[in-house]
Parts: structure tokens; sequence; C-alpha cells
């Protein structure tokens, strides 16, 4: 009976509790069977700057608190060696080249780590780094993470140059956090600009379509440099993100051709400048644009004004310029009177000359300008363009060349088309025996001199033995003909006009522009004259603005006297005490 016992407790140990802890054992591990859910696609950079294959990575991350061994775990396919783990709650990166090993001088560490040919010599280099034989595109492409059952992966249709994907902690992807291989994903900080960028100058009406562009110019106002990376510049119908370009304090930097994606409207336009926090930095709005002319902001010393100008003068890259588009002299060559008689007619012209003769005297809507080369008739098509010029001025002109009755006239249609240069500038009348007056002398103040040979009311003849000239006193100019007869002397001063084919004539201007004498008459005669009415009517119009002024402080005192309660009476006794 022992001896059976003994059997079956001998049996007992010996065979069954071997199969009872084996399949304890084996129950123990079941429990503990690896959880790959635990890893997750973190970071990826699949178009770094530079070398787009050592330079790229994936990071992983360990959300459980113990150590996960990769075997079995692939990452595109590419599978983990043995004896690969990754720590708790922390990263891994995969790199294709890590170390350099294929000395191209590109590699994870050289571009992440502090490219001491080492990793794990520096406080930034405390995290994992696998080499495996990844490759990734820079579109339409994806990351994968698989492990058995387990799968995770992220697809990009395009990856941004330098910008790595990152998920949040919303489990989204997003590509505008930092850059982090190895540690925590960050959103990227608000960043701060200097806003000392303007835009500066605009053109967008070029004077030729195919020979010239638009463009659009930017200027810094501030002493320090600043990047443009990722300001946008937008107009009425859309906008152009900026790419990688600095403007250096002080400096302009000017988009165009293939640097500016914006179509600039010439019927008026409104731009404005942000910078990458998407904040206002300047607004520049200008209305319908001539064609070769630029809108532009004036200088003021320091930085641009608000203001916004047209100006004929584009400066491209340069300190702006204003010219006022109604500048007609703007870009026009200057030519003497004589050369400008000499184009052919319907021909625009600019001249500078002194007036001789004032707008209307010698005829409605008519003048006379000279030159030291030669005299030339203006005729205005509206008087009003030119209602305050005197004798004595000098004035820029642009006309169009025509011809009257053999005479050159400058025909001038456009108020901005006469500007004055100067004031009181002399003018003498150059001294001609009557024989030389004609095409030479045309258009110019002249005096001559000579005996009365034929009359005719307001027109005579004067012959000083060279051939004789006719004199016309025109009645616009307010003269009354002085007597004359035939064997008498005259001295004249006026401008010389020509009325038909050889035909010429003398219109003098004033009364003292005429001498009658039994004698003969010498140059300084008329001038004398002429200089003292013109000195007498300056002294008299002196004299009655003096008159004028005194009357009316007169008047304004009486008023006050007699406001105050003054009689007429009291008034006259009050006057006489103050004399």
């Amino acid at each position: 009976m022992r001896k059976c016992l003994y059997l079956i407790i001998t049996f007992v140990f010996v065979y069954l509790s071997p199969a009872f802890l084996l399949e304890k054992t084996s129950a123990q591990e079941s429990e503990f069977e690896i959880d790959f859910s635990f890893l997750r696609l973190n970071e990826i950079m699949p178009n770094p700057e530079g070398s787009d294959t050592d330079y790229e990575w994936i990071e992983i991350y360990n959300e459980f608190e113990e150590t996960i061994d990769l075997f079995g775990c692939e990452v595109d396919s590419i599978p983990f060696p043995k004896d690969i783990f990754i720590d708790g709650e922390s990263y891994m990166v995969v790199t294709k080249d890590l170390l350099d090993k294929d000395n191209d001088g590109c590699s994870f560490e050289e571009r992440w780590g502090d490219g001491s040919g080492q990793w794990g010599d520096n406080v930034n280099e405390d995290f994992q780094v696998i080499e495996l034989a990844i490759g990734m595109k820079n579109t339409e492409d994806s990351a994968e993470l698989t492990c058995g059952d387990y799968e995770d992966s992220f697809f990009w249709e395009e990856a941004p140059s330098g910008q790595s994907f990152s998920i949040d902690v919303d489990r989204n992807w997003r590509n505008d956090y930092k850059v982090t291989p190895g540690q925590e994903n960050e959103e990227k900080p608000e960043e701060v600009y200097i806003h000392s960028v303007i835009l500066s100058e605009v053109y967008s009406s070029p004077q030729s379509d195919t020979s010239d562009n638009e463009w659009l110019e930017l200027y810094n106002c501030g002493d320090q440099n600043v990047n443009l990376i990722d300001w946008i510049i937008s107009d009425n119908s859309g906008k152009q993100t900026l790419e990688g370009v600095f403007v250096n304090g002080g400096s302009y930097l000017v988009l165009e051709s293939e640097n500016l994606s914006l179509s600039l409207n010439n019927s008026g336009e409104t731009l404005t400048l942000y910078d990458p926090n998407e904040e206002e930095v300047d607004i520049f709005i200008y209305s319908e644009t001539t064609k070769g002319l630029s809108n532009m902001r004036e200088w003021d010393g320091t930085c641009y004004l608000t203001e916004i100008l047209q100006t004929q003068k584009p400066t491209k890259g340069k300190l702006n310029e204003y010219v006022d588009p109604h500048d007609l002299f703007y870009g026009s060559e200057l030519l003497s009177v004589l050369q400008a008689r000499r184009k052919d007619l319907e021909e625009t012209v600019c001249i500078e000359g002194i007036v001789t003769v004032e707008l209307g005297k010698l005829g409605s809507k008519i003048s006379y300008v000279q030159d030291e080369s030669g005299g030339v008739q203006l005729y205005l098509s509206e008087e009003e363009f030119w209602a305050d010029s005197i004798v004595g001025d000098k004035l820029k002109v642009i006309g169009e060349v025509k011809e009257v009755k053999g005479e050159s006239r400058l025909y001038i249609d456009n108020n901005h088309a006469i500007k004055k240069v100067s004031s009181d500038n002399s003018v003498k009348p150059g001294h001609y025996k009557t024989g030389d007056v004609g095409e030479k002398t045309e258009g110019i103040l002249v005096f001559t001199t000579g005996e009365i040979v034929e009359t005719s009311g307001s027109t005579f003849y004067v012959d000083d033995g060279s051939g004789k000239i006719k004199i016309l006193v025109k009645s616009s100019t307010g003269i009354e003909t002085p007597s004359k007869k035939k064997g008498q002397y005259a001295g004249i001063v006026g401008i010389v006009s020509q009325y038909g084919e050889d035909s010429y004539r003398v219109l003098p201007r004033y009364a003292s522009d005429i001498v009658i004498s039994n004698d003969p008459v010498s140059y300084g005669d008329v001038l004398a004259v002429t200089g003292q009415e013109m000195f007498l009517s300056r002294v008299v119009g002196v004299l009655l603005l003096c008159g004028s002024i005194v009357v009316f402080i007169r008047l304004m005192m009486s008023s006050l006297f007699y406001a105050m309660g003054y009689s007429a009476k009291e008034l006259y006794s009050l006057a006489d005490k103050v004399k």
C-alpha cells in the first residue's frame, strides 16, 4: 500500500508538475506580448534644404514608459535589424546617412548635429539615430511604420523645402512647426518683424508692350537688413509670397519679370505688403496710370511720404524724382528760336525767349519773343493761357511750327505749354538800316530811322537811302497816329513782321516807339523817349497805388469815429487839431 502511494506521488511530481508549469509560463508570456500601437510617426523631413537624400529623416516616438524591441518593425518597408530598442517615452530618428559613410560631405550629423563626425558627443545629440536606407520624394509620397498588424503612415502631396511635417497634440499633421529632430514637436513662436520696408514706386503701364517690363519697387527706410521670406504682396486680383530675398537698410529691391508674379493694373490698383504674421505693413493705392509714367512716393529726407504721385520720370532702384505729368517740357530738346523756325511745319518745338511785346498789342492772341538767334511770333489758342506776362519776362514755350502770310509762328494750344523762367530781362532793339529789315530780322525788336517818303493814314514808309520799309501802326496798340508828312524824319522801334511774300513791315508797340522830327532822328532819341515813358508809367502806377491806400485808410478811420458817435462837424474839428 505504501509502495503504491509512493508511486502515485512520484508520477504527479515527475510528469504532471512540468506540464503545469510550462502551461503557466506560456500564459504569463502571452500577457506581456508587445503592443506596438504605442509607437507612432512623429516628424518627417522629406525635403531638406541642400542634400535631399543624406539630410532626410523620419522620427518615431515611443509613448509607452518601457523600452520596445523594434525587431519585426519596418520603416518604408525597410526592416529594423535585431537588437534595436527604442527607450520608453523617447524619440528615435531614422536617417540614411548618419556619419557621412559615402564621404560626400553631407550627413545627418553634419546637418543636424555639431558636425564633429561623431554622434553623441554633444548635449544636442542626446537622442537615438538609426541608419536605414530610406528615400522620400518631395511630391506625392508617404512615410510608413509597420510592426506586424500595426501600421502608422502619413501621405503628402508636396513637401516645402526646409520644412518638416510634425504631428500636433490633436494628432493632426502640420508643416508650420519648428524643425526638431529627436525632440518634442514645438509650434513656431510668433516672430516680431521689422516694419521698415515700404512700397516706394510702381511701374504698371510700360511705354512699350514688348521691350519694357512692369516692375514694383520696395525701399527699406531702416538701418537693419530685412529678410522678406514669406512676406506677401497682394493686389486687386491675387497675391505673391516672396521667397528668400533680403533688402538691406537704406536700399531698394525691385521685383520684375520672373520675380514678379502679380499683374499690375493700369486702371488703378491697391497693393498691400504683409509680414509673415499677415500683419499689414504698408499699402500703396494708385488710380489710372498714363503710359510710360510711374506712381511714386516723394522723398522727405529720411524716408518716403504716404502720398502717391504720378511722375514722368520712373527711377527703378533709385531715389524717386517727381516730374509733373503736365510738365510738357520734361524730356523736350531746347532749341534756339532760329533753329525752331527752320523746323518743318506742324513739328512741335521747345524754345526760350524774352517777351518783346505784351499779348494782344499787335493782334488778338499774338505776342513775340526773341533770343540771341532771332525772334518769332507766338499765337495762343486761348488768351488766358498767358494773361500776366509782360515785356522782359523770359518764357519757356512749346508750340507747333506754323506759317501765316509767310511769317513763322508757334501755335500754342495748351496752358501748360508756357512757363515763366525769369523776369526783368533787358530787351534792346537792334539798329538796322531800312533796307536791311527783312527775313533775317523777322520777329525781332528793331530800331530804324530815315526820311518819310510816303504816307497813307496809319501807314508810312521810311528810307535811309538803303531801301524803304513800311511802318504800320496797328489799331490794337491804341496809338494815335502822329502827325507826319513827306520829307520829315522818323525814328521807329517795333517788331518786324512779314505779311505776304517778301513783304515786311515794322510794327510799333507804344506811342513812344515813334519819333517824328524835322531833323534826322538818332538811335538814342527814340530809346530815351521809350525809357522815359516806361519809367513814368511805373512811377505813376506806384503813386496811384499809394494814393488808393491813403484814401482807404481815411475812409476806415472816418467810419470808426462815426461809429464811436462823432458828428461830421466834430470829425472836421478833430482833423484840424491833428494837423
